[in-house]
């Protein structure tokens, strides 16, 4: 039995590499919780004076194909591709960039690569939790109400739970003081929760 390649996805831009002169590859987070490597010919040169839409952190469709020449390359080519949601403020704000920067990391190394061609296990909830903390991150940007602690603290636990890791999450293990409060947190694993500083 043949499976047809999946050709029209979406997913965020976690990561991308200049190559040649005006191409682009990139690591792209599908909306079912794979990533896989796109190819984007000319994607690094801006279209009518319009900045690139292949940015960090943006959701993008796409259009896929595979190079003609290279039948088992784990590399697809982007035929075409538009802009479907895009952050404005996080690269204006120097602590947001840096939470900005740490999720779409942890979310590379965390998410597994996949092959369109055949048919995988989805794992939507990574996918999930990275686009609802790219998009509450610039919301509270734009609110200008952006609680960095609060925010990583979110984005981890929500992860963490995701993978099938569900610690505790309000109180300390050993002294049983609320977490929220706290200014610094230490997991630990073996033991499924969180110890404050005390």
């Amino acid at each position: 039995m043949i499976i047809k390649m999946e050709t029209k996805i979406e997913g965020i831009l976690i990561s991308k590499i200049p190559y040649r002169e005006k191409d682009l590859i990139a690591k792209i987070l599908l909306r079912d919780g794979g990533k896989i490597s796109v190819m984007f010919h000319g994607g690094r040169s801006s279209r009518r004076g319009k900045s690139s839409v292949l940015e960090l952190g943006y959701l993008i469709s796409m259009e896929l194909k595979r190079p003609k020449h290279k039948k088992n390359d784990t590399i697809y080519v982007a035929s075409e591709w538009e802009l479907l949601w895009a952050h404005q403020k996080v690269r204006s704000d120097y602590e947001a960039f840096t939470l900005f920067c740490f999720i779409l990391e942890v979310i590379a190394r965390v998410a597994q690569s996949e092959d369109l061609d055949h048919s995988h296990e989805a794992h939507s909830g990574v996918f999930r939790v990275a686009s609802n903390a790219l998009f509450f991150l610039e919301a509270a940007l734009q609110k200008k109400c952006l609680n960095i602690k609060s925010h990583t603290f979110i984005f981890l636990s929500k992860l963490l739970f995701e993978l099938g890791i569900s610690p505790e999450l309000k109180t300390c293990l050993f002294c049983e003081k609320g977490l929220l409060d706290q200014r610094g947190l230490a997991l630990v694993p073996e033991q499924g929760g969180f110890l404050c500083q005390d």
